[in-house]
């Protein structure tokens, strides 16, 4: 599935600029599927399970920001602090030409906790350890 197409799926148009700009103009199959069978955009749950490179992660990214860009609340959970640091790092350039403001929490990373627990956020980045 070409990118652009995202947009007729109601992805953010401003997101897919820069999914495209990062990612590149394709989507991989399970990313494909996630958005046109599964409903991605749709704003109900989704759980993705597959092998390791196969487009999990950019699925999440996805979901979270469409969430995001529409003024609501979302959380990325993360299994280690380094890549929630990674992720934070990422999303925050990223997603700053959105206005999207983007913190993390993790259990070195504190500065952000007061602002997660008042909900001053549109995106988190959170260690679930």
């Amino acid at each position: 599935m070409d990118m652009m197409q995202l947009i007729g799926y109601g992805a953010p148009e401003r997101a897919v600029a820069a999914w495209r700009e990062k990612q590149g103009g394709q989507l991989l199959p399970l990313q494909a599927r996630a958005v046109g069978e599964f409903g991605l955009f749709g704003g109900g749950n989704l759980l993705v399970q597959a092998p390791t490179s196969s487009g999990k992660t950019f699925v999440g990214e996805m979901a979270a920001v469409a969430v995001a860009a529409n003024r609501r609340k979302a959380v990325y959970l993360a299994p280690l602090k380094a890549l929630a640091s990674e992720k934070h790092a990422i999303f925050a350039d990223r997603y700053a030409a959105m206005g999207l403001r983007v913190i993390v929490s993790s259990r070195e990373r504190r500065e952000f906790d007061g602002d997660f627990e008042r909900g001053h956020f549109d995106l988190a980045v959170v260690v679930y350890e």
